[in-house]
Protein backbone atom coordinates (compact mmCIF):
# COMPACT_ATOMS: atom_id res chain seq x y z
CA UNK A 1 0.00 0.00 0.00
CA UNK A 2 1.28 3.45 -0.90
CA UNK A 3 2.32 5.93 1.77
CA UNK A 4 -0.13 8.79 1.37
CA UNK A 5 1.32 12.15 2.35
CA UNK A 6 0.17 15.72 1.89
CA UNK A 7 1.61 19.17 2.13
CA UNK A 8 -0.04 21.11 4.87
CA UNK A 9 0.75 23.38 7.73
CA UNK A 10 0.25 23.76 11.42
CA UNK A 11 2.21 26.06 13.65
CA UNK A 12 5.76 24.86 14.30
CA UNK A 13 5.42 21.43 12.72
CA UNK A 14 6.80 19.80 9.59
CA UNK A 15 5.11 20.85 6.32
CA UNK A 16 4.45 17.22 5.30
CA UNK A 17 1.71 15.13 6.92
CA UNK A 18 0.43 11.57 6.84
CA UNK A 19 -2.96 11.34 5.16
CA UNK A 20 -4.01 8.05 6.77
CA UNK A 21 -2.33 8.42 10.16
CA UNK A 22 -2.17 11.47 12.34
CA UNK A 23 1.00 13.42 12.59
CA UNK A 24 3.53 15.27 10.55
CA UNK A 25 6.43 13.75 8.62
CA UNK A 26 10.03 14.88 8.79
CA UNK A 27 10.95 15.67 5.15
CA UNK A 28 14.49 14.42 5.90
CA UNK A 29 12.96 10.92 5.89
CA UNK A 30 11.71 11.26 2.31
CA UNK A 31 13.75 10.45 -0.83
CA UNK A 32 13.70 14.05 -2.08
CA UNK A 33 16.46 16.42 -3.15
CA UNK A 34 18.23 18.63 -0.66
CA UNK A 35 16.95 21.66 -2.58
CA UNK A 36 13.32 20.58 -2.27
CA UNK A 37 13.80 19.77 1.40
CA UNK A 38 15.31 23.20 2.12
CA UNK A 39 12.51 24.88 0.13
CA UNK A 40 9.91 22.99 2.20
CA UNK A 41 11.59 24.18 5.40
CA UNK A 42 11.67 27.77 4.09
CA UNK A 43 7.95 27.48 3.28
CA UNK A 44 7.32 26.25 6.82
CA UNK A 45 9.33 29.14 8.29
CA UNK A 46 7.40 31.66 6.19
CA UNK A 47 4.19 30.30 7.69
CA UNK A 48 5.53 30.29 11.25
CA UNK A 49 6.66 33.92 10.87
CA UNK A 50 2.97 34.87 11.01
CA UNK A 51 2.43 33.38 14.46
CA UNK A 52 1.18 35.88 17.04
CA UNK A 53 2.59 34.73 20.39
CA UNK A 54 0.55 37.31 22.30
CA UNK A 55 -2.72 36.19 20.78
CA UNK A 56 -2.27 32.86 18.92
CA UNK A 57 -5.86 32.67 17.64
CA UNK A 58 -5.24 35.92 15.74
CA UNK A 59 -2.23 34.49 13.91
CA UNK A 60 -2.55 35.07 10.18
CA UNK A 61 -0.79 36.45 7.14
CA UNK A 62 -0.61 40.24 6.97
CA UNK A 63 -2.72 40.34 3.80
CA UNK A 64 -4.76 38.14 1.49
CA UNK A 65 -2.11 38.65 -1.18
CA UNK A 66 0.62 37.34 1.16
CA UNK A 67 -1.51 34.33 2.10
CA UNK A 68 -2.25 33.53 -1.54
CA UNK A 69 1.40 33.88 -2.50
CA UNK A 70 2.37 31.44 0.27
CA UNK A 71 -0.41 29.02 -0.77
CA UNK A 72 0.70 29.13 -4.41
CA UNK A 73 4.29 28.45 -3.31
CA UNK A 74 2.91 25.34 -1.62
CA UNK A 75 1.34 24.24 -4.90
CA UNK A 76 4.70 24.60 -6.65
CA UNK A 77 6.35 22.55 -3.87
CA UNK A 78 3.62 19.92 -4.18
CA UNK A 79 4.23 19.63 -7.93
CA UNK A 80 7.96 19.23 -7.31
CA UNK A 81 7.29 16.55 -4.68
CA UNK A 82 5.01 14.70 -7.10
CA UNK A 83 7.81 14.78 -9.69
CA UNK A 84 10.57 13.74 -7.29
CA UNK A 85 8.58 10.99 -5.58
CA UNK A 86 6.89 9.57 -8.70
CA UNK A 87 9.71 7.03 -9.28
CA UNK A 88 9.01 5.71 -5.78
CA UNK A 89 5.73 3.91 -6.26
CA UNK A 90 5.20 3.67 -2.52
CA UNK A 91 4.38 7.42 -2.28
CA UNK A 92 1.26 9.36 -3.18
CA UNK A 93 1.50 13.11 -2.60
CA UNK A 94 -1.60 15.27 -2.08
CA UNK A 95 -2.36 18.96 -1.70
CA UNK A 96 -5.51 20.41 -0.11
CA UNK A 97 -7.74 22.75 -2.10
CA UNK A 98 -11.02 24.39 -1.15
CA UNK A 99 -13.40 23.12 -3.81
CA UNK A 100 -17.18 22.99 -3.90
CA UNK A 101 -17.40 24.32 -0.37
CA UNK A 102 -15.06 21.85 1.30
CA UNK A 103 -11.39 20.99 1.65
CA UNK A 104 -10.43 18.29 -0.87
CA UNK A 105 -7.15 16.52 -1.46
CA UNK A 106 -5.84 16.16 -4.99
CA UNK A 107 -3.08 13.71 -5.89
CA UNK A 108 -1.82 15.21 -9.13
CA UNK A 109 -2.10 18.62 -10.82
CA UNK A 110 -3.78 16.90 -13.80
CA UNK A 111 -6.68 15.96 -11.48
CA UNK A 112 -7.52 19.59 -10.72
CA UNK A 113 -10.84 20.80 -12.10
CA UNK A 114 -10.51 23.57 -14.68
CA UNK A 115 -11.51 26.36 -12.30
CA UNK A 116 -8.83 25.38 -9.76
CA UNK A 117 -6.27 24.97 -12.51
CA UNK A 118 -7.08 28.46 -13.82
CA UNK A 119 -7.15 29.97 -10.35
CA UNK A 120 -3.88 28.51 -9.02
CA UNK A 121 -1.72 27.32 -11.90
CA UNK A 122 -1.99 30.55 -13.89
CA UNK A 123 1.26 32.49 -13.25
CA UNK A 124 -0.55 35.82 -13.40
CA UNK A 125 -3.05 35.02 -10.66
CA UNK A 126 -1.85 35.05 -7.06
CA UNK A 127 -4.65 37.21 -5.72
CA UNK A 128 -7.27 34.44 -5.65
CA UNK A 129 -8.09 32.77 -2.38
CA UNK A 130 -7.95 29.02 -1.76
Amino acid sequence: MAKRIKLGMDWFSWPVWNVDDSGDVNPNKLPISQKLMSDLIAWQKAYNANFNRDCPHESDFPSEKAANSWYKEGIMLWMRMVDELSPYLEYEVFYPFDYQGKKQLFKHPNELPGELRTKWLNDNNTDSQS
